[in-house]
């Protein structure tokens, strides 16, 4: 919260601040502490009706309004980012990703990264105001499909380049097969942080496997595969072979 002392503040006397407000966070890497030299700030509010103050870029979203106002700006010397949702839009997300619908395999995380990056981030988020909105909303995120969807998606990922790699493999096709190895290893991880709780970006997979250093895969066995530390371009079956054996062991182990 101190990084971000006198934000708001600075937003109302720009005029970027509605009336309406709701809540207001802070997500993305910033929020994590994922942040790198490049990294901005990308901060949500929430508000009762649609914004219109300063619009520099509408984010197209498959709801209803159909779009998310932006506004471009800086807090100090860090570019920021304003992104306006209203709370009807939030609840359409939320209804979306319900346990009834998954079962019926009728859920439906959106369409767009703006849409299905929403309820994902919202866990990590840092809350400037509204926080009994953001914890209302948690809530029902934690009581949802969310969860099983990122992980049943990241296995059904790994299922299907498994496949590929192991008939790439049968082929003679080892460089084909080696990137099918890595996309399988990549979606394993992503289930297996998911499954845990740690649902985000798959970019962050090294930060996020640092941090949670899971029983089933621990960081520095993580590491050697993700580095293709042991890779033999003389004989890349051996590798290939264990990434799909460590795939199959996670697949095994997840819990949904």
């Amino acid at each position: 919260m101190n990084d971000y002392e006198g934000l708001l503040d600075q937003l109302a006397q720009a005029e970027l601040l509605p009336h309406d407000l709701l809540a207001a966070f802070v997500m993305g890497s910033r929020a994590r502490g994922f942040t790198h030299n490049n990294s901005d700030i990308d901060l949500y509010v929430v508000t009762g009706e649609r914004w219109g103050g300063q619009c520099d870029q509408e984010v197209r979203v498959g709801l209803d309004p159909p779009s998310v106002p932006a506004a471009i700006t800086a807090f100090g010397d860090i570019p920021l980012e304003v992104r306006y949702w209203q709370e009807r839009q939030v609840d359409q997300l939320i209804a979306r990703l319900d346990p009834e619908l998954f079962r019926d395999g009728r859920a439906h995380a959106g369409d767009t990264w703006a849409e299905i990056s929403f309820p994902i981030r919202l866990q990590h988020a840092v809350v400037l105001a509204g926080a009994d909105w953001v914890a209302e909303r948690r809530a029902q995120l934690a009581a949802s499909a969310l969860r099983l969807m990122v992980v049943t998606e990241a296995l059904d990922a790994m299922d299907s380049a498994t496949e590929d790699a192991v008939g790439m493999l049968e082929s003679g096709d080892t460089g084909s097969a080696t990137i099918a190895a890595k996309w399988a290893f990549a979606h394993a991880v992503q289930a297996l942080l998911c499954a845990g709780g740690d649902v985000d970006e798959p970019k962050w997979r090294a930060r996020r496997m640092a941090l949670v250093d899971p029983p089933l895969l621990r960081y520095d066995e993580y590491l050697a595969f993700e580095t293709m530390r042991d890779y033999d371009l003389a004989a890349p079956e051996k590798w290939i072979n264990s990434v799909l054996e460590l795939c199959q062991r996670i697949s095994m182990g997840v819990e949904l």
